[in-house]
Order: C-alpha cells, then sequence, then structure tokens
C-alpha cells in the first residue's frame, strides 16, 4: 500500500515545508511520496520547499490555476494506490495517513475519507457536513436546522458503534482517495478555481454509489484560510463556486430557489444580530449579499 501525499503551495512556503515536516514526523507504518504543486507563486517558494525538502516532487503549474486544477495537476505525477489532498495549511497529529488509508483498504466501497480537523487550540473546526449543499439544507436552515441536528444524532450513533461514520462530504483540507475510484469517476471539476469543488466532487462520487466517511482517530490541525486573507475575494469566490456548483448539480431554476432561501436567512440573521450588537457578523452577512447579487 502506496500513498500520494498532494499539496498545493501558493504563497505559503513556511506552512507547506511545517506541512511537510508534520507528514514526515508522523507517517510510519505507510509506503509513501509527497507531490508539491507550486501555483505560480514568484515568491521564491520552489526553491524555498524544494532546499528543505530536497526529496520531495515539486511541480511548477504555469500560473494560478486555482485549487482545484492544481491537484489535478498534481495527480498525473502520483504513483501511489491512494491519494491524499492535504491543505498547506494543516499539520498532522498522528499517523493521519496510515489511518485513513487503512479504512479505505478495508472498506472498499468506501469513496473518500477524512479524518477530525482542530484548530491550533486542538477545538475541532469544521470537519466534514451531514448533507451535500441542496434546496433542502437551504430551506433546513430557515427552520434553525432540526434535521441537521437528527443527522448530527445520526453521525455520532454511528460513531460510538463503529468508529466512523458516513456523512454527506469531507471537508477539502484531507480527501483520502482509492486510485482506483479516481481512474472511474475522476478528480475535481477544472471549471471550479476554489471552492465547491469538493462538494461537486464529492456528489459525483456519491452518485456512482461510493460514500463518504469521516474517521476520527485520524487527527489533523488546520489553521484555516492562510492564502486567502481578503474576506471580500474570499466570499466573491465562494459565490461564484456556490453559483455553479449548484447550477451544474439541478439546473438554473433550482438555484433560483435556493438562492432565495438563502437571501432570506441572510436578511434574518442581519436584523437579529443588528439588534443583538453583532457589527463584525452583520458586515459579513452583508457582504455576502452584497457578492451574490453583483
Amino acid at each position: 500500500m502506496k500513498v500520494s501525499v498532494i499539496i498545493v503551495n501558493y504563497k505559503t512556503p513556511r506552512l507547506t515545508i511545517e506541512c511537510i515536516d508534520s507528514v514526515k514526523a508522523h507517517t510510519r507504518a505507510t509506503n509513501y511520496e509527497i507531490v508539491v504543486v507550486d501555483n505560480a507563486s514568484g515568491d521564491g517558494s520552489v526553491s524555498d520547499i524544494r532546499a528543505a525538502h530536497p526529496d520531495v516532487t515539486v511541480v511548477e503549474s504555469p500560473g494560478n490555476i486555482g485549487f482545484g486544477r492544481a491537484n489535478n495537476l498534481g495527480y498525473e505525477h502520483c504513483t501511489g494506490d491512494y491519494i491524499f489532498l492535504l491543505n498547506s495549511d494543516t499539520l498532522l497529529v498522528n499517523d493521519a495517513i496510515h489511518i485513513l488509508a487503512t479504512f479505505l483498504e478495508t472498506h472498499p466501497t468506501a469513496g473518500i475519507a477524512g479524518g477530525t480537523l482542530t484548530n491550533a487550540e486542538g477545538r475541532m473546526v469544521s470537519s466534514y457536513k451531514e448533507f451535500l449543499p441542496s434546496l433542502f439544507c437551504e430551506f433546513d436552515n430557515m427552520l434553525h436546522g432540526p434535521f441537521r441536528w437528527w443527522a448530527k444524532r445520526r453521525v455520532r450513533r454511528e460513531l460510538t458503534a463503529n468508529g466512523h461514520a458516513e456523512v454527506g462530504f469531507i471537508t477539502g483540507a484531507d480527501m483520502m482517495l482509492r486510485r482506483q475510484w479516481v481512474e472511474q469517476v475522476g478528480m475535481f471539476d477544472p471549471a471550479f478555481f476554489m471552492y465547491y469543488e469538493e462538494t461537486d466532487m464529492t456528489r459525483r462520487y456519491t452518485r456512482a454509489g461510493l460514500p463518504s466517511f469521516f474517521v476520527p482517530a485520524a487527527r489533523i490541525i488546520h489553521l484555516e484560510s492562510q492564502s486567502v486573507t481578503n474576506s471580500e475575494k474570499k466570499i466573491r469566490m465562494m459565490t461564484t463556486s456556490r453559483k455553479l456548483y449548484y447550477r451544474k448539480a439541478h439546473g438554473r431554476f433550482y438555484y433560483w430557489l435556493c438562492n432565495l432561501c438563502y437571501t432570506l436567512n441572510l436578511s434574518k440573521g442581519i436584523v437579529v444580530n443588528t439588534l443583538m450588537g453583532h457589527k463584525a457578523v452583520v458586515q459579513e452577512s452583508r457582504l455576502q449579499l452584497k457578492c451574490l447579487f453583483t
């Protein structure tokens, strides 16, 4: 069993080097290789990474081609039986690679596996979602999440019984894939520059009968959004990718219905948070509405 670890770097050489350090420090029971794709950082990242880790394959992208396409480029240089997509702003806490690869090895119909993501303080951050994005989810948010509450209980029961649980999708910061299924279902849709690419890929795997699983024993620190610091830029990219996802998966009218629910949720949140004096939340919600309609 061999695992190919793909890390995309964009102007975060220090983080990428530390990520590689953590992979080497904690991966003991599995044969692996590391492929770093530099998204035309232009800041000396390539030379820094090669100097720190000369045994790592560094692929230079011709331009900033986005997260999904960069991972696709990295895959072309992989030789492993399993493919581990790992963000540059992550640090392995234990032998997560072996844990996730072993899970897929022993669960041949599983499509994607991911572990527990925590912040630097050890608090769990978004590791998975119970459902793929849909009109159902938007409507559930309008009702303050009763169906999501039920789904969370179902996940907790499965974790208690099995040590793993089937989920809607795994966060793109750590995704373990089996090469066999990648060859059949594919990697990321290159139309997505950043955000929702893992959601779209998971949707295709799920439709092929290859569900996603949360495996909490694999533990990883996720520092989050270290390469995208501009809030408006980030929200605009997310809004664009959200539109692409819904239209691709369900069509224009479905996207319009989802936007209606989404707008009502944001508007309600703005009113409530204004009354409660949460100025930062109100500002971000207004920015989301602005990006949605401009």
